[in-house]
């Protein structure tokens, strides 16, 4: 497996950013999930991807950590402000687009992987946690970097990317981890 070759591949998927990183390398802060559980983006137990279905902190960083590869994968896109939620929301349906992408790709060439999305799944709106009703697309729905404690900034310097969000531009991660 050639990470290198790997990250070229994720590029020509539409990332604008593709790096390799050892999953040792990744710094979890499970003081995330306090944001979470406050519901500070009114996910929390609306949608199957957030808490607390999606796990607890500790299984979601155990998983994680029985991969040993990652290539962390960033889509930005230039906004007018923080207000611009179209910009805001191009960016989210970006790395989700392209994550979706990644995790066929790493089907299609037999990687035992897990992808893990820039932001909670959007696919069903709203989400059938919502209805009670039961994941359509659960292979399709990935967890977010930070419901798996991950922290995006050290990430983001660990692999030299820079991290923008700064009202005229918005980065969004994601990653594709391997065994």
């Amino acid at each position: 497996m050639d990470i290198n070759n790997i990250c070229k591949d994720i590029l020509a998927l539409g990332a604008d950013k593709a790096v390799g990183i050892d999953v040792k390398d990744i710094v979890f802060n499970t003081d995330f999930r306090k944001s979470c559980e406050e519901n500070k983006c009114g996910n929390y137990g609306r949608n199957y991807t957030c808490p607390p279905y999606a796990g607890t902190a500790e299984e979601l960083v155990a998983k994680v950590k029985s991969y040993s590869k990652g290539i962390v994968i960033v889509c930005t896109e230039k906004i007018s402000g923080y207000d611009d939620m179209y910009g805001i929301q191009l960016a989210d349906k970006r790395i989700a687009d392209t994550a979706l992408l990644a995790d066929e790709y790493a089907v299609k060439n037999g990687f035992d992987h897990l992808v893990v999305g820039g932001s909670n799944c959007k696919k069903c709106t709203p989400c059938r946690a919502v209805t009670g009703g039961k994941c359509p697309l659960p292979q399709k729905a990935f967890i977010s970097l930070s419901a798996y404690c991950i922290d995006t900034a050290k990430l983001s310097e660990s692999c030299g990317i820079n991290m923008v969000w700064d009202g005229t531009e918005v980065s969004y991660f994601a990653m594709l981890l391997l065994k």
